[in-house]
């Protein structure tokens, strides 16, 4: 059996003021993808082969005081490990799968220093597309993958390799 980290990025109570006045249904989007998203970590914190991880930091330059994880996660009851930087996760896992916010950018970082700056290697990184968002800033045209990486889809048996070239 491998073992998963489902990693969550964050996935913060506050959103940032400007981007709440420079998109006005972000906020509505942003609360109905995180509670959906919570109901999705919980039922995978039930599989014994699987860790949440939230990940909620750090924080971006003159974006965010508060990083304190969404209410959402908080309520249900399940047992998780909050970290404030990527590189402190134990190596021990066979595969990290990141999701929540953003794909471009802030999963995108992670990723980038869980390579950087530990011992993992990329063919045990992914993404899991159906649990993650794109900023609100974001264009089709700006959308670029991480060809090195395994994408995935999450279904409730699990995770399925997509190849995004073919998308």
């Amino acid at each position: 059996m491998n073992k998963i980290a489902l990693i969550t990025s964050d996935a913060w109570q506050h959103l940032h003021e400007d981007d709440v006045r420079d998109f006005p249904l972000f906020y509505e989007e942003y609360n109905s993808f995180i509670n959906y998203l919570s109901v999705i970590c919980y039922y995978e914190s039930l599989k014994p082969d699987i860790d949440i991880i939230h990940c909620v930091g750090p924080k971006p330059k003159g974006k965010m005081n508060d990083m304190t994880l969404h209410e959402a996660f908080k309520q249900c009851d399940y047992n998780y490990e909050v970290l404030t930087n990527i590189v402190n996760i134990s190596t021990s896992y066979d595969y990290y799968l990141f999701c929540g916010f953003h794909i471009e950018q802030c999963i995108k970082k992670k990723i980038f220093n869980l390579v950087d700056f530990t011992s993992i290697e990329t063919h045990k990184i992914g993404i899991v597309l159906n649990l993650s968002n794109f900023s609100p800033e974001c264009t089709a045209n700006s959308i670029s993958f991480l060809p090195d990486l395994s994408h995935y889809y999450w279904t409730r048996n699990g995770y399925r390799m997509v190849d995004i070239r073919s998308v």
